[in-house]
């Protein structure tokens, strides 16, 4: 069930990364950084311990990787360029 209001993340990681060092480094403090730069206080406080990673994705890991998610789309074109379409089924 999807959740009404406001998207889960509204902040980019390269800002998060950017406040964190500035926090880091004495300019701000975690509220003033955290009202600066628009991303929660409790947000910054996880993951300036260390409780939660700066770089996270969300939903389940992928199931190829990306070199072998590449050489499939490069098959299935291949294959529909040479008259031989593939079902969902067979792919």
């Amino acid at each position: 069930m999807l959740r009404a209001g406001k998207p889960d993340k509204q902040y980019k990681d390269a800002t998060l990364v950017e406040c964190k060092e500035t926090i880091k480094s004495g300019k701000y403090s975690v509220r003033k950084a955290s009202s600066v730069y628009e991303i929660p206080c409790s947000t910054l406080m996880d993951k300036l311990s260390g409780r939660t990673p700066v770089h996270t994705t969300q939903g389940p890991s992928p199931v190829l990787t990306k070199a072998e998610e590449k050489n499939l789309v490069e098959w299935i074109f291949y294959m529909g360029k040479i008259g031989y379409g593939q079902r969902e089924s067979s792919v």
